[in-house]
Parts: structure tokens; C-alpha cells; sequence
């Protein structure tokens, strides 16, 4: 054979190989882009936001979203408190400014796009931003047949046969939208009378948008369905602080919040957006969050660059996130414990699945921007294959973790940490999430959001039932899933135990709902279901114990004496379900069980396990208890 007509040969099957291997999707990584994109030449202000700029730049001359008549709506932090006739509103009104609302220390505004540096330069303006976005944390997916809803599992039933409906008590449901509202009034799902007020804090209309709120709404009012509404639509954190203080003037006792704010802080449950759930709990509020739907969604974990090329080492060498990403918006936020103000420049890139540079977020952190970058890209064409996130340090001055959160799923996922705020918040009470149809046994729902807090918090504080169903169409065939179904169900039973024990703070409440709540998964309470299953009881269990022993009272116990002990547990006449014993013993005590009335019992942990008791009824077990050697009198005590 014609040795050069094999070198042609061998040529042309190294280039299709080669041409085979771009094509294929990567495994464990993604050959990106070397060297690094240089840096956006972008002119920069330090008391504006880069990505402002940006959209500032995109704008001028064209009609966007984003600008209005020639201006642009931003966030004004100001270096101290606003009122109505501050001197600064003045300032700004010379300026052409547009002020649309203020809260303490914000004001959002629509800026001149030629005023913008003139703004900036004004002593009481401490720096211009983008508002941050509430997201709703509801999830898609396919309806799962009938199952069962969750009046009953939940105990809802019995306080509703007892006369505690919520009566009383004031619920402010604020969200990002209430679509079909005039809808689920008319139909009676959310009857006239229970709706005490319903606010619009956007400009837009309150049922303009999503339908999110309306089905919240409809849940907490099926759990208490005396209960008052307060319907608050917000689009930004000024509006979501007037709707706050609106609701402290209404006296309303439960706030419920199936919302998510992304980049607002490190988890830590600081930040503006958790600190005003936090005020809103000091000032004796109940604030119930759905925890979030991103156990799936979530990537965190220290900077590491092996390489030293600049690109963040995910997980070992890989120095990419894949992004499972359809048909519709891919959005990325991507922060870095470096808060409120940094001098460490990470960005953050996105890569289509033939490798191609698609969007990207470069913005220029010199010690006065927030360590934050975000992407919102519009996939218009269907894609094969995965997108690829990418993260480079421009500029590291000491090491720090990252965070990122997508709304689509990421591999590698890190499902620890993964609560949006203000979940994360001390003030508040997170709410994860269980399918109805697997509420007895769990799991957790897969994307149902985890803690820690990254300073070390146990969050959620409890789980409640997602995927259920409700007249206000949310999903697939009326189904409502995610943490943001859980979370209006836990509000209507605090306002079921409001109505039972109207004494009560928030505080005692939110004591009451962990107290009842039933453990599930690694005993004790969690950072996948908190203290447990959501559980309304009108009473909680009494043990009786009687204690028999030939000892006298005096006497040394020796090695082999035993005593002869018979609980009785009776459950309260108005709860149905099941009950959980478990006994502890003084040190050095061992137990064997004589009778176990039926439940099944676990050596290791002591406890007897009945699935269903009956309102009212008894369970009498037994055991011998065997006492350990030791000098002097025995004294043996329980605490219940």
C-alpha cells in the first residue's frame, strides 16, 4: 500500500475522531475557553452597580423593558433614613428623578439615563442598584394521581370539629402576584368576606402576573377558613418593607412568604431582605417561609484553583457546573462570603452545549459592589445537551466560599445550604416539603431546600404537604408542589392554635407547632425536616408510670435488683394518629421489654411505636428495669 495514501487515511480518521469528540457531550468536564475572557470595558462608577451600567449603555436610544420615557428604575441606598420631606426627595426631583416609593434608607426611583452620574454624586446617595426580585418557590411537575389531601394527615380536622377555625385571626399573604383572584372570589374558594384587604405595592395591578399568591392564599384559608386575609403584592424590598409595616398597623399575627430572594445575602440570615423578616418576628409578627426548591439547584463549597489558571475547581479538577437547562429563562446567581461590600472580583460565565460563550456577568467589585453576580439568559431555541457554568477570579485577595443557586438543576448539586433568604433568617420559621402521597413515610421531596445556614443554624423547622390540590390552577391539573404549597399550610394552623389559645405570642406558637410536630428521618430535629411532619393536636399524650419494688426505702441496690415498671399512655380524646413513647433511662439502667401493648419497639432508641391510636384510647406497656451496682440509697426519677 501507497505509504502516503495511509497517512492521508490515518489523517482524515484523527480529524473525524477529533470532530466526534467536540460533539459529544463532556463527561465529568467541559473543555471551556482558554485564557479567560478579558474583563467587560465598561465605564465604571463605584457607587453604581456595574450591571446597571451596563443596562444603562444597552438602553440609551432603544425602548426596553428596563427603561421608561428614557429612564431606568433603580435602587437608591441612601447613607441614611427617608421620610416624605426629606431634603433628598427634593434633589432628586430636580434631577428628573421619579421617586415610585421609599422605604428606611431605600427609595426605588426611575433615573434620567443621562442623570445618572449626577445622582451618584449626591452626599446622600450611598450607591445605585438593580432592586432585588422576589421569586415564587414553586415548582412543575407531573400530577401523580388522586392521593390524599392533607386537612386530615395534617389534624386540621379535629380543630375544625372543635369550633377553632382561625377565627380571630389575621393572615398577610405576600407574594409576587395574585392572577384569578376576581376568579376564586366569585367562585367562593376565596370567599368576599375573608379577604380584610388586598394591596398592590408594584404599579402594576394585583392580578397582573403570576396566580402564585391566589393559590398560597387558597391553602392557608382551607386550613383556617375563619381566618382574615391580607393580600399584599410586592415586586422589590421597598415594597416588601411597606407591606410589612402596613401589616404591623393592621395587626396581623402570621405572615406567610412562599417566596425567595437570591443574592441578597451568604445564608447567614443577614442581608436587608432577612433583617426585615427579623423585624417583622421582634415586633410579634409569626413569619412562615417556604424554605426553597433547591437541594437540586445548589452548588457551595470553598475556592479552589489547583491549576491556578483563575477558573473555580468545582469538584476536583472539574472546573465546570453542567446546567440541565430546557426550553424558557436560565437563571444563575452566584455570591461569595465576602458581604455587604467587596474588594474581590469573581464573574461568572455561561456556556451553550457546543462550548459557545452565550452570557456572562462581569461586574467590577472594587470594595463598593456586593459580592454578587447574576445571569438571565433566554434560551429561545431548543438546546441538546447541557449548559455550563463557569466561575473566574479576577481579583482574590484571601480565600472565601461560593454559593451558587440556578433554576434549573446542577451537577454537581450540593443540597446542604441550599435555603434562599429569608429562610434563613433567625426570625423565621422555614417550611420544607413532603409529597402528600408519601406523608406518612417520607422522604423529603427531592428539591425540598436544606440547611445548614452557613453560620451553622439547623433550618427548616419543620415539613409540611406539597403537591396537593387546589382550585387556583398552579401546575399540572391543579396541583400545587414545592416548598411554596407547604408553607400557607403551616400558617393556617398557627392560626388554628391563635384560635384555640389567642394568649398566645409568636413564640408560643411557633414552640407549639415544633412540639407537636412528628420526627422524621435521623432522630431528633434536622437540617432536612427540622423538628419533623407538621402535626395540629388539640392535647399532647399523657404516661402515667407506677414504679413496683421489693426494695425498701434505704437499702443499698445490688447488681441484678430490679424494678418492675408499667406506663399507661392515653391519647387526648381529640387526636388521631399515630403516638411514638420514648424512654430514658438513668445511667447504667438497662430495660426489658415484658409488654409492648401492640407497638413496635426499638431496643436501641427505647421507644414503642403505635401507627394509628384512637382519639381517647390507651396503650399499658411494662418492662422490667435491671439496676446497676452502686453504694449508698437509690433514687430513681422521670421527667416526662
Amino acid at each position: 500500500m501507497d505509504c502516503r495514501l495511509l497517512a492521508m487515511r490515518l489523517g482524515l480518521g484523527l480529524v473525524l475522531l477529533s470532530l466526534a469528540l467536540a460533539l459529544l457531550p463532556p463527561d465529568g468536564g467541559h473543555s471551556g475557553p482558554e485564557p479567560p475572557p478579558p474583563k467587560l470595558p465598561i465605564p465604571h462608577n463605584p457607587k453604581i452597580e456595574t450591571a446597571l451600567i451596563v443596562t444603562a449603555m444597552v438602553s440609551h436610544g432603544l425602548a426596553t423593558a428596563e427603561t421608561r420615557d428614557g429612564r431606568i428604575e433603580a435602587i437608591l441606598e441612601l447613607t441614611g433614613s427617608v421620610s416624605s420631606a426629606d431634603p433628598v426627595l427634593a434633589k432628586l426631583a430636580a434631577l428628573g428623578v421619579a421617586i415610585e416609593a421609599h422605604s428606611t434608607g431605600l427609595i426605588r426611583a426611575l433615573l434620567p439615563l443621562a442623570k445618572l452620574e449626577e445622582v451618584a454624586q449626591l452626599p446622600e446617595v450611598a450607591f445605585i442598584r438593580r432592586a432585588y426580585r422576589p421569586i415564587p418557590l414553586q415548582i412543575r411537575v407531573q400530577d401523580q394521581g388522586q392521593g390524599q389531601e392533607s386537612l386530615g394527615p395534617i389534624g386540621a380536622v379535629l380543630f375544625h370539629a372543635h369550633k377553632f377555625k382561625g377565627q380571630g385571626v389575621r393572615i398577610a399573604v405576600i407574594d409576587v402576584g395574585f392572577g384569578g383572584l376576581s376568579w376564586a372570589i366569585a367562585q367562593g374558594v376565596l370567599p368576599q368576606e375573608i379577604i380584610a384587604d388586598a394591596t398592590d405595592y408594584t404599579g402594576e395591578g394585583l392580578e397582573v402576573g403570576t396566580n402564585h399568591g391566589t393559590a398560597v392564599a387558597e391553602l392557608a384559608h382551607s386550613v383556617a377558613p375563619e381566618a382574615l386575609l391580607y393580600l399584599k403584592k410586592i415586586g422589590d424590598e421597598v415594597g416588601l418593607a411597606n407591606a410589612i409595616d402596613d401589616s404591623l398597623r393592621q395587626g396581623v399575627k402570621i405572615i406567610v412568604h412562599s417566596v425567595g430572594w437570591f443574592n441578597t445575602n451568604f445564608s447567614d440570615g443577614k442581608g436587608i431582605v432577612a433583617e426585615l423578616a427579623d423585624r417583622a418576628s421582634r415586633l410579634g409578627i409569626l413569619w412562615v417561609n417556604a424554605a426553597g426548591n433547591h437541594a437540586q439547584q445548589h452548588w457551595t463549597g470553598p475556592f479552589r484553583d489547583a491549576d491556578g489558571d483563575g477558573w473555580v475547581e468545582f469538584q476536583g479538577s472539574q472546573e465546570e457546573l453542567k446546567v440541565q437547562a430546557g426550553f424558557g429563562e436560565l437563571q444563575l446567581f452566584l455570591t461569595w462570603d465576602d458581604w455587604p461590600r467587596t474588594c474581590q472580583d469573581y464573574d461568572l460565565f455561561l456556556y451553550d452545549p457546543q462550548g459557545n460563550l452565550v452570557a456572562s456577568s462581569q461586574n467590577y467589585q472594587t470594595c463598593t459592589e456586593p459580592p454578587t453576580e447574576e445571569i438571565n439568559y433566554l434560551a429561545l431555541e431548543p438546546q441538546f445537551g447541557a449548559y455550563y457554568v463557569r466561575v473566574l477570579a479576577r481579583n482574590r485577595l484571601r480565600p472565601v466560599a461560593l454559593k451558587l443557586f440556578a433554576n434549573a438543576r446542577l451537577e454537581p448539586a450540593v443540597p446542604q445550604g441550599s435555603l434562599p433568604a429569608p429562610a434563613d433568617a433567625r426570625g423565621v420559621l422555614a417550611v420544607g416539603a413532603i409529597p402528600i402521597e408519601r406523608w406518612e413515610s417520607g422522604p423529603v421531596a427531592p428539591y425540598s431546600s436544606q440547611g445548614p445556614t452557613s453560620d451553622g443554624r439547623i433550618k427548616p423547622e419543620l415539613v409540611a404537604p406539597d403537591n396537593v390540590r387546589t382550585a387556583t390552577e398552579v401546575g399540572f391539573l391543579h396541583r400545587f408542589s414545592g416548598t411554596s404549597a407547604a408553607a400557607p399550610q403551616v400558617a393556617g394552623a398557627a392560626a388554628l392554635l391563635l384560635s384555640q389559645h389567642p394568649e398566645w405570642t409568636a413564640p408560643q406558637v411557633w414552640e407549639a407547632l415544633e412540639a407537636n410536630a412528628i420526627d422524621i428521618g435521623p432522630p431528633g430535629k434536622d437540617n432536612i425536616y427540622g423538628a419533623g411532619r407538621l402535626n395540629l393536636s388539640l392535647g399532647r399524650p399523657r404516661a402515667i408510670r407506677e414504679i413496683a419494688s421489693l426494695i425498701r426505702p434505704g437499702d443499698q441496690a445490688i447488681q441484678g435488683d430490679s424494678l418492675l415498671v408499667t406506663v399507661r399512655l392515653v391519647m387526648p380524646p381529640s387526636h388521631f394518629g399515630g403516638l411514638v413513647f420514648q424512654e430514658r433511662l438513668p445511667p447504667g439502667f438497662r430495660l426489658v421489654p415484658l409488654e409492648n401493648a401492640g407497638a413496635e419497639f426499638d431496643p436501641e432508641q427505647l421507644t414503642w411505636t403505635w401507627p394509628i391510636v384512637d382519639p381517647g384510647s390507651g396503650r399499658t406497656i411494662s418492662y422490667k428495669l435491671i439496676i446497676p451496682p452502686g453504694p449508698g440509697g437509690l433514687s430513681i426519677g422521670w421527667t416526662d
